[in-house]
């Protein structure tokens, strides 16, 4: 057809485009689809719930517009973050979660101008240039984009997840100059429960120095037991970024900061900037206040989620080791991860050194996992919802075994 947009090209390539969705369910090219990402894990109860479609009834019968004004659900969706998160002492709402990295970046800048961002391997801060790029075998920065400033490049400084030595060397030689230490607590690229005696050290550390310290609980705020890591492990960072499950199925983020960050703010004679036409606009808000109104109501939901994540987990690592297949799954509450190899590894640099080798290997069971109707994310993070039925999850669970049997039997 002459002169069509190719626009898949320029934002992100892909062979399909997904056309609708219900449940656990996504349809491509007219058929359905397991689904396991469920929008990165914005999904907890799955596509088109009940919930989301009262919401979207509600924006018509209460007459709900666009404001540039705030907004009356603002400031009630933010005390009901607060049960979730009481160690917030303000909220600032973005339009997004990238969005909520760069003001929160700046916050840090405000507050201490000092030059380097630190940032913890295998975290993902979204398309933030200040973050986007990735460590190499020495932890010095190589970008992930073209047109990144090269400043950035030389101000950002990586120290190795749950590799404690070392992190506390590279920091020892620059912590005077620590603009923040940002990092997801559990990442999506090696979910484990393993990580808490690191987040103490960085919280220490933190705490010692007079340095910030960010969490980025942007995917598993609300999605964990006690509703976020920090909850659960008992630590106490200065920022935290949210988002996903927040905004009930509509984009947001958003920045918790504690009553030590909101002090030395007012204490700025400079503004800081954190306004956008969208930030806390009136549909994300009241979304995200119908979800954890729901979500608090509910107490039991997030017990449901962790059992059939762990159910998952359970069912295939067991047929791992009785097969002796060099794969494995990792698992933090109610997130999974299929690492390919079995070997005990504790943190992303040597997953990606000891899954080098199998990149064909992987592919073909990707594909395999797709022509058996299994939408398995290209980011390799698994979540079920509430609406992931039991009876699926073992199906899904078969196929994954019957899949890492034929590619990873005697692969060793």
């Amino acid at each position: 057809m002459k002169n069509k947009i190719v626009f898949n090209e320029i934002y992100q390539k892909t062979n399909y485009f997904v056309q609708d969705a219900k449940n656990d369910k996504i349809s491509i090219n007219n058929e359905k689809f397991y689904d396991l990402s469920f929008c990165s894990g914005v999904l907890l109860l799955g596509h088109n719930c009940k919930i989301f479609r009262e919401t979207l009834k509600d924006f018509n019968q209460k007459k709900i517009s666009i404001f540039a004004h705030p907004n009356i659900y603002t400031e009630k969706l933010a005390e009901k973050v607060k049960i979730f998160f009481p160690n917030f002492e303000k909220i600032i709402f973005c339009n997004s979660g990238s969005e909520s990295v760069i003001k929160a970046l700046r916050i840090c800048k405000s507050i201490n101008n000092k030059r380097y961002i630190v940032s913890v391997t295998g975290s993902w801060h979204g398309s933030v240039d200040q973050t986007l790029y990735s460590p190499d075998k020495n932890f010095y920065p190589q970008p992930l984009s073209s047109g990144l400033s090269f400043d950035q490049q030389k101000n950002l400084k990586f120290i190795p997840y749950n590799g404690i030595e070392k992190s506390k060397s590279i920091l020892d030689k620059i912590k005077n100059n620590i603009n923040c230490i940002i990092i997801e607590p559990v990442m999506g690229s090696l979910p484990t429960v393993k990580s808490k005696s690191y987040l103490k050290f960085l919280e220490n550390y933190c705490k010692k120095n007079n340095i910030i310290l960010v969490f980025d609980e942007i995917i598993t705020g609300f999605r964990c037991e006690k509703g976020s890591v920090q909850n659960k492990f008992n630590l106490k960072p200065d920022i935290t970024l949210i988002g996903k499950v927040l905004g009930g199925g509509f984009p947001i983020g958003a920045i918790g900061i504690t009553k030590k960050i909101r002090q030395k703010i007012n204490k700025l004679k400079k503004k800081i900037i954190f306004g956008g036409t969208f930030s806390a606009n009136s549909y994300s808000v009241y979304a995200g206040l119908k979800m954890l109104n729901f979500i608090h109501k509910n107490k039991n939901l997030t017990k449901s989620l962790i059992n059939k994540s762990q159910t998952f987990q359970l069912k295939i690592n067991e047929f791992i080791e009785k097969y002796d297949l060099d794969v494995w799954v990792h698992r933090f509450d109610t997130m999974n991860r299929l690492v390919f190899t079995k070997k005990k590894i504790k943190n992303r640099i040597q997953r990606d050194f000891l899954e080098k080798d199998k990149n064909s290997n992987i592919n073909q069971f990707k594909n395999f996992l797709f022509k058996n109707r299994i939408y398995y994310a290209p980011n390799g993070i698994i979540f079920f919802s509430y609406a992931s039925k039991d009876k699926s999850i073992d199906h899904i669970a078969n196929v994954f075994c019957n899949g890492l049997y034929k590619f990873f039997k005697n692969k060793i």
